[in-house]
């Protein structure tokens, strides 16, 4: 889960999961325009996975300097990509319908997230949650309130947990 704020001149912005090194899956506004719509949109991308390279598209176009929140999930058992745009976390999982979907069977292990956007515009990021559970999403339990960071075009970070507002690290 990640908020995420578009300033004008982001052309594309997300959360990626690798493999290791390697960039498999973009969840948020890829660069590459929907090509029935023209438009970027909200959709999960695919991408160095030989065969499961791809777009699914959402249909909704970001709003600039919206400050969005969106859920990504990897279902490795379920073989499932999802993303959701705005839920309501204190509903049930199955009650809202995510945005885009993708098929994902492949092998490759979520080794890290990076977040990265590019363009003339920057964008901030907040409320990252990493979670094993829609139900790990919620700040019922230890969970960091006050941080969050902007990256600008180019811009690189690294961001080490060191503990939360119980106090302890918890990976």
């Amino acid at each position: 889960k990640f908020r995420m704020k578009r300033s004008p001149g982001a052309e594309w912005s997300g959360a990626s999961s690798l493999d290791f090194n390697t960039e498999r899956i973009l969840f948020g506004v890829p660069g590459a325009a929907n090509p029935a719509s023209g438009q970027r949109e909200f959709a999960i991308h695919v991408l160095n996975s030989p065969g499961f390279d791809g777009h699914s598209y959402s249909g909704i176009t970001p709003t600039t300097n919206e400050n969005v929140m969106l859920v990504a999930k990897i279902d490795f058992t379920g073989d499932l990509l999802s993303l959701w745009r705005e839920p309501d976390l204190s509903q049930s999982e199955n009650s809202q319908p995510p945005i885009a979907t993708r098929a994902y069977t492949s092998a490759s292990p979520s080794t890290a997230i990076r977040f990265g956007s590019g363009g003339s515009g920057s964008t901030a990021w907040d409320d990252v949650v990493v979670a094993t559970s829609w139900s790990g999403l919620t700040r019922n339990g230890a969970f960091p309130a006050a941080d969050s960071f902007t990256m600008n075009p180019g811009g690189k970070a690294a961001v080490q947990v060191l503990k939360n507002d119980l106090g302890n690290s918890d990976p």
